[in-house]
């Protein structure tokens, strides 16, 4: 699976090409000829570094850290490691239980960030086994391990299993370590991210601020741990629409973790690329061009452009280019030099996504759904409903239709088959008629994303053509504009489109109104 995007690229170890062997990318934070290293002598390396040290655990872990810049491996490395370190722990399962079960830990965390989340959840589940067996369910190492599989029983979109092992967990951490003790704290803050993952957004605020101030008050508000529970409670307020004390959330966090970690720590700059998401989200397309094009960029210098971090960033800024370019008073040329921008960020994001995590990698998918929609934003509807359709199968099929990375590629599908033609707007509108009323149950029907799919629904019912559908789309059309006037500033790029769509009725009508005039 792994490839190289430099010909002249070569191992780091024994400084030859990959012609004899594949290279893989490291996927840490090394860039040039530290990039890229062969499976062999990775493998060579880890072995020669836990004999040097005595031991394949602490601060200098050698199956799971870069040695030379000491982030985790990522991508088809990792995976390479922790199989390799998995096969030589084999025999080790009695005389030294507690290296066994952390190879076996790297593996299924390995899996799960390739997405054969299916194949995680058995190693997981083999590991918890032995776990229970061993030590009992009490102990550390097996609650560790039943944490890890909440984790993998999220990634798949099971959502209330996960709640279920999250909320036992946390009932036995309460009882073993006490209801202040981090892990603790920790297993209740994967409950909140249940319910998120589950769509009870309200819930999981509520249970996120329940958490935050026990945090606070307990560990500091500078705690790793805390920050973390602050950061999903404004991702989770982000979801709701409640951008100002989502922002507010981000400045904060971002505040401390520039003090403790510092501008360049892969921690500080994902809080910074998600107040560089706020801005989008409220409309601020220019502010958050400037701030997620320099946050990709500090992450390209530190992490390498094929980092997964790297990668989140410039599909963000992707977004931002092709849903903003309406919004902004841009020169024709300008917005020609966005939209080629963000094709190219797309295309480039997909492929080295592709190499290093797979085609079905949920982050692949969604390189893959912005691929489509820059397909859309030059004028190719076809092509464009063909690459999301193909993506939207796929992530209805792995997490369910209401998952939200499917909700948002159905979306964008909708939109670009209602442009391809009379056939294909009744299907679009079929396909978000669906959408819409899933969001609808789950944000409500006043929400952004409740209304920008209604919208995509109105934009197909005039592409229909028929009369009625017409007449539906004008009347769902001004309500949705009445609802965005109050959820969403001025110059945002939904209420931008929803405008266009009623002058369009507005025209339709006065076109019609002459047709009837002429022939009497």
């Amino acid at each position: 699976m792994g490839s190289t995007l430099a010909s002249d690229a070569v191992c780091f170890i024994c400084l030859e090409s990959g012609e004899e062997a594949v290279l893989l990318p490291t996927g840490c934070g090394c860039r040039g000829t530290a990039g890229h290293v062969h499976e062999r002598c990775a493998i060579q390396g880890a072995l020669a570094t836990q004999a040097r040290n005595g031991t394949w655990a602490g601060k200098q872990h050698p199956w799971q850290l870069c040695q030379t810049c000491r982030l985790p491996y990522t991508g088809s490395l990792k995976l390479a490691l922790a199989q390799a370190w998995s096969r030589r722990t084999d025999g080790l399962s009695d005389s030294d239980p507690a290296q066994y079960m952390a190879a076996r830990t790297a593996l299924g965390n390995a899996l799960s960030a390739e997405g054969r989340l299916e194949e995680a959840e058995g190693v997981v589940r083999d590991n918890l086994a032995r776990a229970r067996a061993l030590y009992g369910t009490g102990h550390r190492m097996a609650m560790g391990i039943r944490f890890n599989l909440g984790l993998v029983l999220d990634g798949q979109g099971k959502s209330e299993e996960a709640a279920h092992v999250y909320t036992e967990l946390n009932t036995e951490q309460q009882r073993v370590l006490g209801p202040e003790h981090p892990d603790t704290l920790m297993s209740a803050m994967q409950i909140a991210n249940s319910d998120l993952n589950a769509g009870r957004n309200e819930e999981a605020a509520t249970k996120y601020r329940r958490v935050l101030d026990v945090q606070r008050r307990v560990l500091g508000a500078a705690h790793p741990i805390t920050l973390t529970c602050g950061m999903n409670l404004a991702s989770t307020l982000l979801s709701l629409a409640d951008y100002q004390e989502a922002e507010t959330l981000y400045r904060a966090n971002l505040a401390a973790k520039l003090r403790t970690l510092g501008a360049e720590h892969v921690d500080t700059l994902m809080v910074s690329m998600n107040l560089g998401v706020v801005f989008k989200e409220r409309g601020r397309y220019e502010e958050a061009g400037r701030w997620l094009r320099a946050n990709l960029d500090t992450k390209r210098r530190v992490l390498g452009r094929r980092h997964m971090d790297t990668c989140f960033s410039a599909l963000n800024l992707c977004g931002v280019w092709l849903d903003g370019r309406h919004a902004a008073k841009l020169t024709e040329a300008d917005s020609l030099a966005r939209l080629s921008e963000a094709d190219c960020l797309a295309a480039e994001t997909r492929s080295a996504l592709a190499c290093d995590f797979g085609e079905m990698n949920p982050s692949t998918l969604t390189a893959s759904m912005y691929v489509g929609a820059a397909l859309h934003a030059r004028g190719q509807p076809t092509r464009a409903a063909k690459v999301l359709r193909r993506v939207h199968e796929a992530q209805t099929a792995a997490h369910g239709e209401r998952h939200p990375d499917a909700v948002e590629t159905a979306w964008r599908l909708g939109s670009a088959l209602a442009d391809v033609g009379t056939a294909e707007a009744l299907e679009a509108a079929a396909l978000l008629r669906a959408t819409a009323a899933h969001l609808e149950a789950q944000l409500g029907s006043d929400h952004p994303r409740t209304l920008r799919v209604f919208v995509g629904l109105g934009a197909a019912l005039l592409a229909a053509g028929g009369d009625a559908d017409a007449t539906e789309a004008a009347s769902l059309l001004a309500r949705c504009k009445a609802a965005q006037h109050t959820a969403l500033p001025p110059g945002h790029a939904d209420l931008h489109r929803t405008r266009a769509l009623l002058a369009r009725t507005n025209s339709n009508d006065t076109a019609e109104r002459h047709r009837q005039t002429s022939s009497q």
